[in-house]
């Protein structure tokens, strides 16, 4: 799973809100972080994890201009999540907008960095629309806001 380092390396490390998670569902310890452009066309950005051992369980990436919103569950607590999606309308990210649920870091990564720089997300990986995406490995060297398609 993506790891707070590299969600704050996505972010450029703009932290614009926080706060205690409101359900309860990863544990007491849940807590969450926001990094917003300040643009209502802008992006946002989210990292939910745990205040103790740092473990992420959940990144989003919002893409306000293109209404699109990506969503990376740790999978070792789909189920919690799972369970909790059963009692709201996890699905919908905001006014309508579905998210779309990424099965690896890398894909998410690549789409929150071209998010961030203002660009159009790469279709692929594990979102089924196109070529697989890479960046997870090359994010500290390559630098924030670039990204590689193979």
């Amino acid at each position: 799973m993506i790891t707070l380092k590299e969600w704050m390396e996505v972010s450029n490390y703009r932290i614009t809100e926080g706060s205690d998670y409101c359900w309860k569902c990863f544990g007491p310890n849940a807590y969450s972080l926001d990094s917003w452009s300040g643009d209502q066309e802008g992006y946002s950005l989210t990292v939910l994890f745990d205040t103790k051992t740092q473990e992420v369980y959940q990144v989003e990436a919002h893409d306000y201009a293109r209404s699109r919103s990506y969503r990376r569950t740790n999978p070792e607590y789909l189920r919690q999540f799972d369970a909790k999606c059963q009692y709201g309308a996890e699905d919908e990210a905001y006014d309508g907008v579905k998210f779309v649920d990424l099965e690896n870091d890398d894909d998410f990564i690549q789409k929150a960095l071209a998010i961030v720089a203002g660009e159009e997300p790469v279709a692929g990986g594990s979102d089924g629309t196109g070529p697989e995406t890479v960046t997870g490995q090359q994010l500290g060297a390559a630098g924030a806001g670039t990204a590689q398609t193979i």
